[in-house]
């Protein structure tokens, strides 16, 4: 049977968010603050209140979520697109676990100590 049938349906942001990292150019991207858990004392990391039938339905998208993932992995790894989990308490298993410090010190290695801005007005 096509695995793609057997994928739960599922509607988030985060799947869009992802492609468009890709879309850009980037190749790896890092997830930070994906834990996929959600509790009703603490909803979200910043001031937002939410209600109890959003923590339960978003508990219940997770895993949701989780499995897609885990069934694009190849096809990002086909791809070149690396995706890292930086919480190391995530419930988000589909991607590597990163540190948020050598995600960091990873991604500054690629970027120029300084930037070149000579001609950038010119007309080709």
């Amino acid at each position: 049977a096509d695995q793609r049938h057997a994928l739960p349906k599922v509607l988030s942001t985060m799947f869009q968010a992802v492609r468009l990292v890709y879309y850009l150019g980037f190749r790896n991207c890092y997830l930070l603050g994906a834990d996929f858990s959600m509790q009703q004392d603490q909803k979200y990391v910043f001031d937002e209140q939410g209600n109890p039938g959003t923590v339960r339905g978003n508990n219940n998208t997770y895993p949701k979520i989780n499995q897609i993932f885990h069934a694009l992995r190849p096809v990002f790894d086909k791809a070149g697109f690396r995706v890292f989990q930086l919480n190391p308490e995530s419930q988000l298993t589909a991607f590597d676990y990163l540190s948020f410090a050598d995600a960091y010190a990873w991604a500054r290695e690629s970027m120029p100590t300084t930037i070149d801005t000579v001609g950038w007005y010119e007309k080709d």
